[in-house]
């Protein structure tokens, strides 16, 4: 046996698979679970990435080795079945990937051996059913966000985004995002609807201020853009940090650059009486607030 380098190991060896036979599970994979800290050390790793570093698999043998194994490994066949990662692992996996993904030759290699490449149906359809009714923690949320910003702020990354869409990109983006009235807009829409006051909705993506998206804006005569805010979503609070677009202060300046007056209504405003008076006083004055 090659997993065995002493004779008590292939002794040991040889008892488990005739214990063993007519098990589903490969024999030897039991004694490499016992035995896997004693073989693959750092000097049989070197040995095993020295022997594979630089080989090229054809596509006979990718495609022969996704067949034997596939439907293998599992549920309780998969040997990590049952057993969780520890933090320190966690942490120590994920400082590799950052590492490995900071090489831009790497980044590179990873870039050209995609290109051209699809998804299948079936991997399209296996994610998204993994995916399904998973809900994110707020903690999770809020670094995607810190990365996606992080990735934004960089004028090289930004070109490269903004070049690989045509003109109405931005339009673009909001059409596959299906973006609809949320539950607050929709209570807008609904006062506005009723008493017929002189503005629409547009939050869907159908007009944009300066690269801006309001939620409403009046169809008379004046500038006015009306933002609905939720107490979530733009309230500050400890260790959670805002974007600028989402402070008050910062939107309503921002409108006021190129000449529209900006209405903030927030969530704990939303009662009927205070909209209509609102909305409706915003035709009537200039400074709104």
């Amino acid at each position: 046996m090659p997993w065995a380098n002493s004779d008590k190991q292939k002794a040991h060896l040889a008892q488990l698979c005739e214990q063993n036979k007519g098990r589903k599970r490969p024999m030897h994979s039991l004694w490499m679970r016992e035995h896997y800290h004693e073989i693959m050390n750092e000097e049989s790793m070197k040995k095993v990435k020295e022997k594979l570093r630089g080989r090229v698999f054809s596509a006979l043998h990718c495609n022969n080795i996704s067949i034997a194994k596939k439907g293998k490994c599992l549920g309780e066949d998969n040997p990590f079945h049952g057993h969780h990662h520890t933090k320190d692992t966690k942490s120590c996996l994920s400082m590799k990937s950052k590492m490995m993904f900071s090489d831009p030759q790497r980044r590179h290699h990873l870039s050209q051996t995609r290109k051209g490449s699809t998804m299948l149906i079936d991997t399209k359809l296996k994610i998204s059913q993994a995916s399904k009714g998973r809900k994110l923690t707020e903690e999770h949320k809020q670094r995607i966000g810190e990365s996606n910003r992080k990735r934004w702020q960089d004028p090289i990354f930004r070109e490269i985004a903004i070049a690989k869409y045509k003109p109405g990109w931005i339009r673009h983006i909001t059409d596959h995002l299906e973006r609809r009235p949320t539950k607050l807009e929709k209570r807008v829409i609904d006062l506005i609807t009723r008493y017929e006051l002189p503005y629409r909705y547009v939050g869907d993506g159908s007009f944009w201020i300066g690269g801006l998206n309001p939620d409403f804006i009046s169809t008379g005569k004046k500038r006015i853009a009306v933002e609905v805010f939720g107490t979530y979503w733009h309230t500050p609070g400890p260790g959670k940090k805002l974007p600028e677009t989402s402070i008050e202060e910062c939107r309503v300046d921002m409108f006021r650059k190129f000449g529209w007056t900006c209405l903030i209504i927030w969530e704990s405003e939303l009662s009927e009486n205070h909209i209509k008076y609102v909305l409706e006083h915003a035709q009537r004055e200039e400074v709104l607030r």
